[in-house]
């Protein structure tokens, strides 16, 4: 304020405007410059850098993702009998994402509670292990993820 003070006092003894038109002009640009660049970087994500605005996008972004996945489940016909409300609360009350390694056993003959798992990426070895103890049968099959659970 004091500069641009400054350059119309001194303005003002030379009778010259030019310096006063261009801090002016230079003025708006870089407010307007300014304005361009904040908008963009909330509509990019950088919203999230202020704690009062990180919970209600985080909200906004698990909405979506359970408006998704309940459509995406809905056209399984295993969950087709549910309405829609009632995946969504299955989906919240009782599903969970969890990753697994090469190698890594998900389920076994020991867990008697399984439940239900859905393949987004990669591949699964299924065995079926038969009654014989000398071991585990050959293997039963390969499944590969979802065509109507994987992102498109």
């Amino acid at each position: 304020i004091e500069l641009f003070g400054s350059v119309l006092h001194s303005s003002e003894g030379r009778k010259s405007t030019a310096l006063v038109w261009a801090m002016e002009g230079s003025a708006i640009v870089g407010g307007l410059f300014f304005a361009l660049l904040n908008h963009l970087l909330n509509v990019l994500g950088a919203d999230v850098r202020k704690p009062s605005t990180k919970k209600g996008r985080f909200a906004r972004l698990r909405a979506l993702l359970l408006r998704r996945l309940t459509l995406r489940l809905s056209k399984i016909t295993f969950f087709s009998v549910l309405s829609l409300r009632e995946i969504g609360d299955l989906i919240q009350s009782a599903m969970y994402k969890e990753r697994f390694g090469t190698g890594d056993i998900i389920m076994s003959s020991e867990a008697h509670d399984s439940g239900i798992f859905f393949i987004l990426s990669g591949m699964v070895r299924l065995q079926i292990f038969g009654k014989d103890k000398d071991g585990p049968s050959p293997m039963f099959g390969a499944v590969d993820a979802s065509p109507v659970l994987k992102d498109t």
